[in-house]
């Protein structure tokens, strides 16, 4: 009986400390310190995740300033930054 107790346990450990592969979502990096960037975009779209495939949840113009608080980069090499929580533009219209 102690065997299999601590044959579960072994397996309970090794699954919460095993790193978990989730495929098919973007890879978060590093967080910046606080970084402000300049839209350069006519219209840059917001997305709810960092990814062409989410949804469009508003609009920045031209000529506006963000901050940045965390990158990431999709499956398909595109960066993103996160403006606010669930809020990403892609960094290719960031100056």
């Amino acid at each position: 009986m102690k065997l299999i107790l601590i044959g579960i346990i072994s397996i309970i450990l090794t699954a919460c400390t095993a790193p978990l592969v989730v495929t098919g979502l973007p890879t978060l990096l590093p967080s910046p310190t606080t970084q402000m960037y300049r839209v350069t975009a006519h219209i840059l779209n917001v997305r709810e995740c960092p990814s062409i495939t989410c949804d469009i949840v508003g609009t920045l113009k031209q000529d506006e300033v963000v901050q940045i608080f965390e990158y990431a980069t999709a499956d398909d090499g595109g960066r993103w930054a996160r403006i606010a929580p669930d809020l990403w533009v892609s960094t290719r219209y960031l100056k």
